[in-house]
């Protein structure tokens, strides 16, 4: 008895369901995740796993015994990588693989291979091979465990076994959503909607809107300068406030150079999704605009380029990740372009090679345009992209902060320098506006929800600097006053589009002000209303997730709303780690301007009237 019970739990089958339930219980109560348990979905989920494992044992036990070995090899192969990828799934959004997630790979091939660069070209890629050496030691079958011959018995598991898991399969694409499941039939699913997606909902190539030329270029020099930081947030900033200080350089630069500096205190991404925030950056299209009117604004290359500018791009980041560079790029702009395509250096975080390497490309660049160009330059970080770009090449001491993210701040840190020398001994820091910001923030340990489905502070309110020329405290006074003002005004990212169009004086063109006129953003170079509502979102038609949510904000004021946690309102005044929900003490006026906002908008509408279903 004790030893029939021992071979049933033996088995392969049996110890890789135990293996994926003792895996979930880990997770869930380790972290909070994002999806909520149903105990029939969670059992239905269970009896798939069964399935799933128990027919590839009997598979296995049919095959000859030289076929087994290899076919074990590749089960155990499969098993680790599930638990590989769904470990560091889980860790940065409290939940297993989605069909979004795997999306990724499907239309980037190239994605997969920079993802087994990151996580598993290092220490982590001697342990995954334990791993699946421990897991074909589970699966494998011994010589004297011969084949076994076909029986009814067996040939009913090989046929109805699958048929059994891809019909409950089918059922569970209805009933999970926002459910947990286990990880392999996560994944499942993942693989079954891959094939069900609307291809049309992605960024791609588009005619813009023409951008008429400048009249009278101005004489006088003017570099204006973009540096656009992936997953730059506040905590642990110093100049923030925050008793930490990773970025030293960028510290003394602004507490050295206060009179040129503006660090803006009140500033927003529109997204906390890089998929949605960055075409947003480029076209002063916010998110909650839709895909059409974003493919078809003018991007801050055209503008600049009609000012008589140098267009450059410098990035770590490889833009071949779902289709920004068919979005960003067409043959006339930018006219530079160096990104991790094009740079001789291997992929080291995520989809980026080293940021300080392409720092120094950036310097190379800037020292090979003559004087006489003024230059528009974009360089996009990398650094901060969770795992956190944690040492360099071109450091002779490595970072060793507290967390991974400060050592990937101390990286970015040496970024900005590079930067500053590479203007500095061109002559051409004094004559340059610099605008420092974020995609999107990001923190080593989020108090609310992950990253990717948050709409608090913590992530959408991001560090934004501003540094003006020289000349400017002389002959742009109404700028400088406008800019000092505007510090604790609401601001967000669709403003750096129109402050470079009145920068460069391209609104003073008839055509061009018609398009200025239909962007949400303002330049903040002119006096902004202190009332501003802002807003965020990471859905659109062009960007799917399976969670869905939206931040208003206004003043001090914050409504977030997400299908996870309901509805939150807040006063960061009195409450700035938006921990007390204020909803239901909210004012009829409150109220009422938080809903004209959503009922004026088609995907807010959208989200928030599915909470009612």
């Amino acid at each position: 008895m004790v030893g029939n019970i021992f071979r049933i739990f033996s088995s392969p089958w049996i110890i890789t369901v135990l293996a994926f339930l003792l895996f979930d219980a880990v997770k869930l109560f380790s972290g909070n995740p994002v999806n909520t348990f149903s105990v029939d979905v969670y059992f239905v989920s269970t009896i798939m796993s069964f399935l799933l494992w128990f027919w590839l044992e009997a598979v296995s036990h049919q095959l000859p015994f030289k076929i087994s070995v290899v076919f074990t090899f590749l089960v155990s192969l499969f098993v680790a990588s599930l638990f590989a990828t769904n470990f560091f799934l889980y860790s940065a959004f409290h939940q297993y693989i989605t069909v979004q997630m795997l999306a990724y790979v499907v239309d980037d091939k190239e994605y997969f291979f920079n993802y087994l660069q990151t996580y598993l070209f290092n220490s982590n890629g001697f342990i995954f091979l334990i791993f699946v050496f421990g897991w074909w030691l589970v699966w494998k079958r011994g010589k004297r465990n011969e084949r076994k011959t076909f029986s009814r018995f067996s040939v009913a598991i090989l046929v109805l076994f699958p048929v059994a898991f891809l019909v409950l399969l089918n059922q569970m694409r209805l009933w999970s959503a926002g459910k947990q499941t286990t990880a392999d039939v996560a994944f499942a699913l993942s693989v079954k909607e891959i094939f069900r997606r609307d291809y049309s909902e992605s960024l791609h190539p588009s005619i813009r809107l023409r951008v008429s030329p400048v009249r009278n270029v101005p004489k006088d020099s003017l570099n204006i300068i973009v540096i656009l930081n992936e997953s730059f947030g506040k905590n642990p900033l110093a100049t923030y406030g925050y008793e930490k200080n990773p970025m030293p350089f960028l510290h003394k630069w602004i507490t050295r150079e206060r009179d040129h500096f503006f660090v803006f205190q009140k500033a927003f991404t529109n997204s906390s999704s890089t998929q949605a925030s960055v075409p947003s950056i480029y076209t002063g299209v916010a998110p909650y605009e839709g895909g059409e009117k974003m493919h078809k604004f003018p991007l801050l290359w055209d503008w600049t380029k009609a000012a008589g500018m140098k267009t450059v791009l410098v990035s770590s980041q490889r833009f071949g990740w779902l289709h920004l560079n068919e979005f960003l790029f067409h043959p006339d702009v930018p006219e530079i372009r160096i990104t991790a395509e094009n740079i001789e250096a291997p992929i080291v975080n995520d989809l980026g090679v080293d940021d300080i390497i392409a720092a120094r490309e950036f310097r190379k660049t800037v020292q090979n345009i003559p004087m006489n160009e003024n230059i528009f330059a974009v360089f996009h970080s990398n650094a901060l992209h969770n795992p956190f770009q944690q040492t360099s090449v071109l450091l002779k001491e490595q970072p060793d902060f507290e967390t991974r993210y400060e050592n990937g701040m101390f990286i970015l840190d040496k970024v900005l320098e590079e930067i500053y020398s590479s203007l500095k001994e061109t002559q051409r820091l004094e004559n340059s506006l610099i605008i420092i910001t974020s995609d999107h923030g990001d923190a080593h340990k989020p108090l609310h929800l992950p990253r990717i489905n948050s709409y608090y502070d913590e992530i959408m309110c991001i560090p934004f600097f501003v540094h003006v020329p020289e000349k400017w405290h002389a002959t742009k006074s109404r700028f400088m006053n406008n800019l000092f003002r505007n510090q604790n005004i609401n601001v967000n990212n669709s403003d750096i589009v129109p402050t470079i169009i009145s920068v460069l004086g391209l609104n003073e063109e008839p055509e061009n002000q018609k398009i200025l006129s239909q962007l949400v953003g303002a330049s903040f170079i002119d006096s902004l209303p202190e009332n501003r509502i802002l807003i965020g979102l990471n859905t659109n038609d062009i960007r799917t997730w399976d969670h869905l949510g939206f931040g208003i904000y206004w003043e001090n004021k914050r409504f977030v709303y997400t299908d996870i946690e309901g509805t939150q309102f807040f006063d960061v005044t009195t409450d700035s780690l938006e921990i007390k929900n204020l909803w239901n003490e909210a004012s009829e006026g409150e109220r009422k301007l938080i809903f004209d906002v959503i009922n004026a908008n088609r995907f807010l509408k959208g989200i928030f009237e599915k909470r009612k279903r």
